[in-house]
């Protein structure tokens, strides 16, 4: 239901830079393309509100569809503990830990989209793949899966059907390892190429 809320342009930007969700987090070009689009070339609409305040793969988190009230992120760095006698204990750093984003909102159903996003984002989670994560500024985050979905309804109308629905959904950022930077950096360039061509820019 929130796609209604996209126009063409926005439309057209998530499908073209959603090929560059099975790719590497931190291509460069990634980031600079992203960032030309919505601040270059204003391709996100605020005058109605449906800028997004977050993209998750195809879903987008704004005030018209689901809009979150805080976003928490915790990242987590790893050090071993060696003890010592007579001394403090030793640590050594092992590496990059958890990175998880806890996103807590509401949905007035009534109001704007109604209340399918719940449904949409756990049928996405559902699939088991990672998702690109985006923000409203273009700042590519790299690729997250959904681990749940919390939600709790309330002030019911007729046939059972809630105005109002909290949501909690927890983020945990995915490290699938190398992909080939060469072909992510052709497929995003192609998509930019177009993307220019579409806006004439």
């Amino acid at each position: 239901m929130a796609d209604i809320f996209y126009n063409p342009a926005t439309r057209k930007v998530s499908e073209l830079l959603g090929q560059a969700n099975r790719l590497t987090d931190n291509i460069p070009v990634i980031n600079s393309t992203v960032g030309y689009l919505t601040n270059g070339a204003g391709v996100l609409t605020y005058a109605t509100g449906s800028a997004p305040m977050l993209m998750l793969g195809d879903f987008m988190f704004s005030i018209n569809t689901a809009a979150y009230q805080e976003m928490n992120r915790v990242t987590e760095y790893r050090w071993a503990t060696q003890e010592r006698f007579a001394q403090h204990d030793a640590l050594q750093y092992t590496g990059p830990g958890s990175d998880t984003i806890t996103l807590p909102g509401l949905i007035y159903t009534e109001y704007r989209g109604g209340g399918g996003q719940i449904a949409r984002l756990r049928a996405m989670a559902a699939k088991g793949q990672p998702q690109r994560l985006m923000d409203g500024t273009g700042n590519v985050l790299g690729r997250w899966v959904i681990e749940s979905v919390e939600d709790k309804r309330s002030e019911f109308a007729a046939l059972g059907l809630a105005k109002k629905i909290e949501f909690l959904i927890k983020l945990r950022h995915f490290d699938g390892g190398e992909f080939n930077k060469l072909v992510a950096t052709q497929e995003v360039q192609r998509a930019l190429d177009y993307i220019k061509s579409f806006f004439k820019l």
